[in-house]
């Protein structure tokens, strides 16, 4: 896994405070290949309770914010998985080959 255990805190304290604490956040993409240089972080978030997409997104937009502030200018992909969103192909790769923080 190619993040730090200080990004790897900040991601999940930062979840925890804008999603709750009743989540789950998976690492995926090529920060979990050691092999691999470089790359931006991909995030998978899965939140049991349904929120409507407005809330989603206000909730998104304030958690991407808290990490750049925390971690720098990082490129951060976020696929949220909310009890009411359909599953797709990304968050079912993410599910498979992801890495639980």
């Amino acid at each position: 896994m190619r993040i730090t255990p200080f990004e790897s805190n900040v991601i999940k304290s930062k979840a925890f405070e804008v999603w709750g604490d009743d989540i789950s956040i998976i690492l995926f993409g090529s920060r979990v290949d050691d092999e691999k240089k470089g790359g931006d972080i991909d995030l998978y978030i899965e939140i049991p309770k349904s929120m409507s997409p407005k809330v989603i997104m206000k909730k998104k937009a304030l958690f991407l914010t808290l990490l750049q502030l925390n971690l720098g200018n990082q490129k951060i992909d976020l696929v949220i998985k909310s009890r009411n969103s359909p599953i797709n192909q990304i968050m079912n790769t993410a599910k498979q080959t992801g890495i639980a923080l």
